[in-house]
Protein backbone atom coordinates (compact mmCIF):
# COMPACT_ATOMS: atom_id res chain seq x y z
CA UNK A 1 0.00 0.00 0.00
CA UNK A 2 1.48 3.31 -0.92
CA UNK A 3 1.56 6.22 1.84
CA UNK A 4 0.45 8.35 -0.48
CA UNK A 5 -3.11 8.92 -1.92
CA UNK A 6 -2.30 8.71 -6.19
CA UNK A 7 -4.68 10.22 -9.18
CA UNK A 8 -7.23 7.69 -9.84
CA UNK A 9 -6.56 8.43 -13.58
CA UNK A 10 -4.43 5.90 -14.87
CA UNK A 11 -1.19 6.89 -16.80
CA UNK A 12 -1.21 8.13 -19.90
CA UNK A 13 1.05 7.05 -22.83
CA UNK A 14 3.41 9.53 -23.68
CA UNK A 15 2.72 9.78 -27.45
CA UNK A 16 -0.77 11.12 -26.38
CA UNK A 17 1.15 13.92 -24.25
CA UNK A 18 3.40 15.03 -26.82
CA UNK A 19 0.87 14.38 -29.74
CA UNK A 20 -1.66 16.89 -27.89
CA UNK A 21 1.16 19.23 -27.13
CA UNK A 22 2.43 18.75 -31.15
CA UNK A 23 -1.28 19.86 -31.90
CA UNK A 24 -1.39 22.95 -29.98
CA UNK A 25 2.21 24.15 -31.11
CA UNK A 26 0.93 23.63 -34.47
CA UNK A 27 -2.50 25.39 -34.35
CA UNK A 28 -1.71 28.10 -31.99
CA UNK A 29 2.43 28.43 -32.06
CA UNK A 30 2.19 31.65 -30.63
CA UNK A 31 -0.96 32.07 -28.23
CA UNK A 32 0.10 32.21 -24.55
CA UNK A 33 0.48 28.67 -23.12
CA UNK A 34 2.12 29.88 -19.40
CA UNK A 35 2.38 33.02 -17.61
CA UNK A 36 4.32 33.32 -14.27
CA UNK A 37 5.27 36.10 -11.84
CA UNK A 38 9.10 35.99 -11.18
CA UNK A 39 11.42 38.78 -9.78
CA UNK A 40 9.17 41.87 -10.10
CA UNK A 41 8.07 40.57 -13.47
CA UNK A 42 5.90 38.63 -15.29
CA UNK A 43 7.12 36.43 -18.16
CA UNK A 44 5.07 34.80 -20.36
CA UNK A 45 5.67 31.12 -23.13
CA UNK A 46 3.91 30.63 -25.83
CA UNK A 47 2.74 27.19 -27.06
CA UNK A 48 5.82 27.12 -29.61
CA UNK A 49 8.14 28.12 -26.93
CA UNK A 50 6.29 25.68 -24.62
CA UNK A 51 7.35 22.82 -27.23
CA UNK A 52 10.83 23.75 -27.96
CA UNK A 53 11.23 23.71 -23.81
CA UNK A 54 9.90 20.66 -22.95
CA UNK A 55 11.90 18.67 -26.36
CA UNK A 56 14.43 20.40 -24.54
CA UNK A 57 14.09 19.13 -20.87
CA UNK A 58 13.13 15.69 -22.08
CA UNK A 59 16.70 14.85 -24.16
CA UNK A 60 18.36 16.35 -20.89
CA UNK A 61 16.17 13.87 -18.73
CA UNK A 62 16.92 10.89 -20.76
CA UNK A 63 20.27 11.60 -20.38
CA UNK A 64 19.27 11.01 -16.69
CA UNK A 65 18.11 7.61 -17.64
CA UNK A 66 14.46 8.60 -16.81
CA UNK A 67 11.54 6.54 -19.11
CA UNK A 68 9.30 4.21 -19.21
CA UNK A 69 8.98 2.45 -15.81
CA UNK A 70 10.32 4.47 -13.55
CA UNK A 71 8.33 6.53 -10.60
CA UNK A 72 9.61 10.32 -10.47
CA UNK A 73 8.68 12.39 -7.68
CA UNK A 74 7.86 16.02 -7.49
CA UNK A 75 7.75 18.31 -4.75
CA UNK A 76 7.06 22.17 -4.51
CA UNK A 77 5.19 24.82 -5.67
CA UNK A 78 3.43 24.45 -8.76
CA UNK A 79 5.58 27.49 -10.79
CA UNK A 80 7.14 26.86 -14.53
CA UNK A 81 10.38 25.13 -14.13
CA UNK A 82 8.47 22.35 -11.60
CA UNK A 83 5.62 22.16 -14.22
CA UNK A 84 7.91 21.86 -17.63
CA UNK A 85 10.29 19.39 -16.21
CA UNK A 86 7.10 17.45 -15.06
CA UNK A 87 5.61 17.08 -18.50
CA UNK A 88 8.57 16.41 -19.56
CA UNK A 89 9.39 13.72 -17.87
CA UNK A 90 5.32 12.22 -18.67
CA UNK A 91 6.55 12.69 -22.55
CA UNK A 92 9.48 10.00 -22.00
CA UNK A 93 7.03 7.81 -19.98
CA UNK A 94 7.68 8.33 -16.49
CA UNK A 95 5.40 7.89 -14.00
CA UNK A 96 5.02 10.74 -11.49
CA UNK A 97 3.79 10.93 -8.10
CA UNK A 98 3.05 14.42 -5.73
CA UNK A 99 4.94 14.82 -2.44
CA UNK A 100 3.62 16.86 0.11
CA UNK A 101 6.08 20.25 0.67
CA UNK A 102 5.85 19.19 4.45
CA UNK A 103 6.73 15.64 4.57
CA UNK A 104 8.94 14.21 6.70
CA UNK A 105 12.27 12.29 6.21
CA UNK A 106 10.81 9.04 7.36
CA UNK A 107 7.78 9.01 5.35
CA UNK A 108 9.76 10.54 2.56
CA UNK A 109 12.25 7.59 2.44
CA UNK A 110 9.58 5.08 3.04
CA UNK A 111 7.87 6.68 -0.32
CA UNK A 112 11.37 6.11 -2.04
CA UNK A 113 11.73 2.72 -1.19
CA UNK A 114 7.89 1.62 -1.63
CA UNK A 115 8.23 3.31 -4.97
CA UNK A 116 11.39 2.90 -5.99
CA UNK A 117 11.97 6.65 -6.55
CA UNK A 118 15.21 7.30 -8.32
CA UNK A 119 14.51 10.80 -9.69
CA UNK A 120 12.80 13.85 -7.88
CA UNK A 121 11.92 16.91 -9.52
CA UNK A 122 12.44 18.98 -6.10
CA UNK A 123 10.77 22.99 -6.01
CA UNK A 124 10.61 25.23 -2.73
CA UNK A 125 11.95 22.13 -0.04
CA UNK A 126 15.37 21.65 0.99
CA UNK A 127 16.53 18.49 -0.81
CA UNK A 128 18.48 16.79 2.46
CA UNK A 129 15.59 14.28 3.25
CA UNK A 130 15.91 13.18 -0.51
CA UNK A 131 20.10 13.13 -0.31
CA UNK A 132 19.60 10.56 2.16
CA UNK A 133 17.03 8.22 0.77
CA UNK A 134 17.49 4.45 0.84
CA UNK A 135 17.54 4.45 -3.15
CA UNK A 136 19.96 7.71 -3.61
CA UNK A 137 17.97 9.02 -6.85
CA UNK A 138 18.82 12.08 -8.84
CA UNK A 139 17.09 15.30 -7.45
CA UNK A 140 16.39 17.58 -10.51
CA UNK A 141 15.75 21.18 -9.13
CA UNK A 142 14.29 24.73 -10.57
CA UNK A 143 16.87 26.40 -9.06
CA UNK A 144 19.88 27.50 -10.60
CA UNK A 145 21.69 28.80 -7.20
CA UNK A 146 21.27 25.07 -5.35
CA UNK A 147 24.70 24.37 -3.42
CA UNK A 148 26.67 22.07 -5.73
CA UNK A 149 26.43 18.00 -5.43
CA UNK A 150 26.91 15.36 -7.12
CA UNK A 151 23.15 13.86 -7.46
CA UNK A 152 21.95 17.62 -7.68
CA UNK A 153 21.25 18.70 -11.43
CA UNK A 154 19.72 22.17 -11.61
CA UNK A 155 17.34 23.10 -14.61
CA UNK A 156 20.29 24.87 -16.48
CA UNK A 157 22.11 21.54 -16.30
CA UNK A 158 19.02 19.95 -17.58
CA UNK A 159 18.15 21.86 -20.21
CA UNK A 160 21.68 21.87 -21.57
CA UNK A 161 21.11 18.67 -22.30
CA UNK A 162 20.45 19.59 -26.02
CA UNK A 163 22.00 21.96 -28.02
CA UNK A 164 18.69 23.24 -29.62
CA UNK A 165 17.19 26.82 -29.49
CA UNK A 166 16.55 28.13 -26.20
CA UNK A 167 13.35 29.26 -25.25
CA UNK A 168 13.67 31.89 -23.16
CA UNK A 169 10.34 33.42 -21.68
CA UNK A 170 9.09 36.81 -23.31
CA UNK A 171 9.06 39.73 -20.61
CA UNK A 172 5.77 41.39 -20.85
CA UNK A 173 2.36 42.38 -18.99
CA UNK A 174 0.26 42.66 -21.79
CA UNK A 175 -3.94 43.93 -20.89
CA UNK A 176 -6.35 41.25 -20.73
CA UNK A 177 -4.35 38.25 -19.21
CA UNK A 178 -6.66 36.85 -16.60
CA UNK A 179 -9.65 36.97 -19.20
CA UNK A 180 -7.55 34.96 -21.33
CA UNK A 181 -5.55 32.11 -19.02
CA UNK A 182 -7.03 30.09 -15.83
CA UNK A 183 -5.45 31.12 -12.33
CA UNK A 184 -3.96 28.49 -11.12
CA UNK A 185 -2.28 28.58 -6.71
CA UNK A 186 -1.15 24.94 -6.32
CA UNK A 187 1.12 23.28 -4.30
CA UNK A 188 2.23 19.02 -4.14
CA UNK A 189 0.33 19.62 -0.82
CA UNK A 190 -2.82 18.34 -3.58
CA UNK A 191 -1.92 14.80 -4.42
CA UNK A 192 -3.79 15.43 -8.37
CA UNK A 193 -1.94 18.75 -8.77
CA UNK A 194 0.43 17.29 -11.66
CA UNK A 195 -1.97 15.10 -13.48
CA UNK A 196 -4.92 17.85 -12.48
CA UNK A 197 -3.40 20.94 -14.38
CA UNK A 198 -1.76 19.09 -16.78
CA UNK A 199 -5.06 17.50 -18.08
CA UNK A 200 -6.67 20.98 -18.17
CA UNK A 201 -3.39 22.41 -19.41
CA UNK A 202 -3.33 20.20 -22.23
CA UNK A 203 -6.56 18.44 -22.92
CA UNK A 204 -8.60 21.65 -23.45
CA UNK A 205 -5.31 23.96 -24.90
CA UNK A 206 -5.99 26.31 -22.15
CA UNK A 207 -2.87 28.78 -20.36
CA UNK A 208 -2.35 28.96 -16.87
CA UNK A 209 -0.88 32.02 -15.16
CA UNK A 210 0.96 31.18 -12.14
CA UNK A 211 1.53 33.57 -9.19
CA UNK A 212 4.92 34.11 -7.80
CA UNK A 213 4.40 32.22 -4.98
CA UNK A 214 1.54 31.02 -2.45
CA UNK A 215 2.50 33.99 -0.23
CA UNK A 216 2.25 36.64 -3.19
CA UNK A 217 -1.08 34.76 -4.54
CA UNK A 218 -3.56 37.73 -2.94
CA UNK A 219 -1.11 40.37 -4.54
CA UNK A 220 -0.50 38.85 -8.16
CA UNK A 221 -4.49 37.92 -8.24
CA UNK A 222 -4.99 41.65 -8.08
CA UNK A 223 -2.51 42.45 -10.63
CA UNK A 224 -3.88 39.60 -13.27
CA UNK A 225 -7.97 39.96 -12.18
CA UNK A 226 -8.39 36.72 -13.85
CA UNK A 227 -11.89 35.50 -14.89
CA UNK A 228 -11.36 31.60 -14.41
CA UNK A 229 -9.87 29.95 -10.88
CA UNK A 230 -9.12 26.39 -10.66
CA UNK A 231 -8.70 24.97 -7.20
CA UNK A 232 -8.08 22.28 -5.44
CA UNK A 233 -10.31 21.75 -1.70
CA UNK A 234 -6.91 22.97 0.10
CA UNK A 235 -7.04 26.32 -1.69
CA UNK A 236 -10.49 26.66 -1.44
CA UNK A 237 -10.23 26.47 2.01
CA UNK A 238 -7.60 29.51 2.27
CA UNK A 239 -10.06 31.46 -0.11
CA UNK A 240 -12.91 30.71 2.42
CA UNK A 241 -10.64 32.14 4.66
CA UNK A 242 -9.81 35.34 3.28
CA UNK A 243 -13.26 35.84 2.38
CA UNK A 244 -14.51 35.10 6.27
CA UNK A 245 -11.28 38.06 7.90
CA UNK A 246 -12.37 40.54 5.18
CA UNK A 247 -16.15 40.60 4.71
CA UNK A 248 -17.98 41.96 7.78
CA UNK A 249 -21.71 40.78 8.91
CA UNK A 250 -23.36 43.89 6.60
CA UNK A 251 -22.58 45.66 3.46
CA UNK A 252 -23.73 47.18 0.49
CA UNK A 253 -23.30 46.49 -2.79
CA UNK A 254 -20.67 48.96 -3.60
CA UNK A 255 -18.78 47.63 -0.82
CA UNK A 256 -19.23 44.23 -2.39
CA UNK A 257 -17.43 45.20 -5.26
CA UNK A 258 -14.94 47.13 -3.69
CA UNK A 259 -14.01 43.99 -1.59
CA UNK A 260 -14.35 41.81 -4.90
CA UNK A 261 -11.22 44.35 -6.40
CA UNK A 262 -9.49 44.38 -3.38
CA UNK A 263 -9.14 40.01 -3.36
CA UNK A 264 -8.84 40.62 -7.52
CA UNK A 265 -11.71 38.35 -8.02
CA UNK A 266 -14.16 41.29 -9.56
CA UNK A 267 -13.65 40.14 -13.01
CA UNK A 268 -14.26 36.46 -11.83
CA UNK A 269 -16.71 35.15 -14.36
CA UNK A 270 -16.54 31.24 -12.34
CA UNK A 271 -14.42 29.00 -10.01
CA UNK A 272 -14.16 25.26 -10.48
CA UNK A 273 -12.79 23.39 -7.55
CA UNK A 274 -11.41 19.88 -8.22
CA UNK A 275 -11.53 16.59 -5.76
CA UNK A 276 -8.32 15.12 -3.99
CA UNK A 277 -8.27 13.16 -7.60
CA UNK A 278 -8.41 16.37 -9.85
CA UNK A 279 -12.30 15.40 -10.90
CA UNK A 280 -14.58 18.62 -11.02
CA UNK A 281 -16.86 18.88 -8.06
CA UNK A 282 -20.39 20.68 -8.41
CA UNK A 283 -21.12 23.25 -6.09
CA UNK A 284 -23.96 21.35 -4.45
CA UNK A 285 -20.76 18.88 -3.06
CA UNK A 286 -19.31 22.11 -1.54
CA UNK A 287 -19.26 23.38 2.20
CA UNK A 288 -22.33 25.56 2.72
CA UNK A 289 -19.65 28.43 4.51
CA UNK A 290 -18.10 28.94 0.94
CA UNK A 291 -21.11 29.18 -1.12
CA UNK A 292 -22.87 31.60 1.06
CA UNK A 293 -19.81 33.83 1.46
CA UNK A 294 -19.53 33.48 -2.45
CA UNK A 295 -23.26 34.58 -3.16
CA UNK A 296 -22.84 37.74 -0.68
CA UNK A 297 -19.96 38.63 -2.86
CA UNK A 298 -21.89 37.49 -6.42
CA UNK A 299 -19.40 35.29 -7.25
CA UNK A 300 -20.68 32.22 -8.84
CA UNK A 301 -19.21 28.37 -9.18
CA UNK A 302 -18.60 26.25 -12.47
CA UNK A 303 -22.11 24.13 -12.12
CA UNK A 304 -22.84 21.54 -14.80
CA UNK A 305 -26.35 22.78 -14.24
CA UNK A 306 -25.63 26.28 -15.23
CA UNK A 307 -23.02 27.74 -17.80
CA UNK A 308 -25.17 30.54 -18.85
CA UNK A 309 -22.40 33.23 -16.73
CA UNK A 310 -19.28 31.47 -17.69
CA UNK A 311 -17.18 32.33 -20.92
CA UNK A 312 -18.06 29.94 -23.76
CA UNK A 313 -15.42 28.13 -26.07
CA UNK A 314 -15.47 28.27 -29.51
CA UNK A 315 -13.35 26.65 -32.33
CA UNK A 316 -11.64 29.93 -33.15
CA UNK A 317 -10.56 30.88 -29.84
CA UNK A 318 -10.22 27.20 -27.89
CA UNK A 319 -8.36 29.45 -25.05
CA UNK A 320 -11.42 29.72 -22.94
CA UNK A 321 -11.80 26.67 -20.92
CA UNK A 322 -15.15 25.24 -20.41
CA UNK A 323 -15.68 25.11 -17.01
CA UNK A 324 -17.49 21.64 -15.73
CA UNK A 325 -16.87 19.90 -19.11
CA UNK A 326 -14.56 17.42 -17.62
Amino acid sequence: MTILPLPSEPARPADAWLGQLNMLADRQPHRPALRHHHQSRWQQWSWRDLRAETCRLSQGLSAYQVGPGHTVAIQGELEPHLLLLALSAQLLGAAVVAVPLAETSTRIHRLAAELDVHHVILGTPGPEPWLTAPTSPVLFTTRDNQAAHPRIAPYRLVRAGWGGREASPRHALLPGWGGRTVWVEESTDWPAAPSAVLRYWLDLGVGITLPASLDLVLTDRCRIRPRVLLLSRRRLQVLEDTLQAALPERFSLLAAAWLRQRLGLDRVAGIEVLDDAGLPLRASMLPSGILQQFARLGIPLADERDHSRLPARSVDDPLILPLGSL
